[in-house]
């Protein structure tokens, strides 16, 4: 099947407020980064973690729906703008989307900064009754988060009515419950990250719509096994279409400084070993078939960080790639 695409510099004009449905979804995706102060592949292992959480002991099918009160927000980040997020993305125009998934690029960033952060994930975002809905799984590299340099698995949800605004990363509110025995945690470190020239790693994560639970069910994938059942997102989060669908590479850092590397570290080619990539890109319908979109890029910052055309290859599906070095500012 062949892609279909807007030129990059349609998004832009747009997304500066000429289609209020892509403004509507530019938002979200800034407002998911302002709440936060070929070659050989193979797939990375997950390191144990120190921590203490509730589980989730029901089956995937017959889950109970969370509230969504907790305690604390996150306070990486202020809120007061002294902070800049970047990304590379492929996004769907709004649809009938009810599922997601991807090989996920896992690229360290060793020398980052303990104010910055990086990383790549799958975004699942919704408009219901005036509220922006954003759900996200994915991973990264966030010293003020994790108090290390480590990639790790991150989960994150927000709701916001423009006003005011609720949500968090990982366990540190009510919101993504993993299942009992989880595989891989929210926070949880995974390694050896890709060595650039030499190996590309990666982990294939999915989020589709439970249609037993209507939960919002997250798996990780194997080449040799069966999926591994990690957790979900309550369905009453995103419960209602249209519904758009993000791949992304992203940073994060303060004002006035300069950024840390998205992805490899280095521009997108096409090596594995090289870049960072999300590949075997699927989108399912509520029948679970897969479908094809149009895809709508979004790189907000090109001299700093940028990505591929999306194209197919046999083999690897849907794949682009995406990155850039570290040094940015603005």
């Amino acid at each position: 099947m062949s892609s279909k695409r807007i030129p990059n510099s349609m998004v832009l004009i747009l997304a500066k407020g000429t289609s209020l449905y892509l403004m509507d979804y530019v938002l979200i995706v800034i407002l998911f980064y302002l709440s936060y102060v070929s070659g050989c592949l193979t797939l990375v292992e997950s390191i144990g973690v120190n921590t203490t959480i509730q589980m989730e002991e029901k089956h995937t099918t017959s889950w109970r729906l969370n509230t969504f009160q907790f305690s604390e927000r996150d306070q990486i980040r202020n809120g007061n703008g002294d902070h800049v997020s970047h990304y590379a993305m492929w996004h769907t125009d709004f649809g009938e989307f009810y599922g997601i998934q991807a090989d996920i690029s896992i690229w360290g960033s060793p020398s980052q900064g303990p104010s910055q952060q990086s990383g790549a994930a799958l975004q699942i975002n919704c408009l219901e009754s005036g509220h922006y809905k954003t759900f996200v799984a994915g991973f990264q590299v966030a010293h003020a988060l994790y108090n290390n340099n480590d990639v790790r698995l991150f989960t994150y949800w927000t709701t916001t009515d423009g006003a005011t605004s609720m949500g968090c990363y990982d366990l540190r509110c009510p919101g993504y419950v993993p299942a009992s025995g989880a595989s891989l945690l929210p926070g949880q470190a995974v390694a050896p990250p890709s060595t650039y020239g030499k190996e590309g790693r990666q982990v294939t994560l999915s989020l589709n719509k439970d249609p037993s639970s209507g939960d919002w069910v997250l798996y990780r994938h194997y080449q040799s096994h069966t999926p591994s059942f990690l957790g979900h997102f309550p369905g009453n989060l995103c419960s209602s279409t249209p519904r758009t669908l993000a791949w992304l590479g992203f940073v994060s850092y303060p004002v006035n400084t300069q950024g840390p590397p998205m992805g490899s570290g280095h521009f997108p080619e096409d090596d594995k070993t090289k870049s960072g990539f999300f590949t075997n890109i699927n989108l399912h319908d509520s029948q679970g078939h897969d479908v094809e979109p149009v895809w709508i890029p979004l790189v907000d910052m090109p001299d700093c960080y940028n990505e591929t055309d999306v194209f197919n290859r046999e083999g690897e599906g849907f794949m682009f790639y995406y990155g850039g070095p570290s040094g940015c500012i603005g």
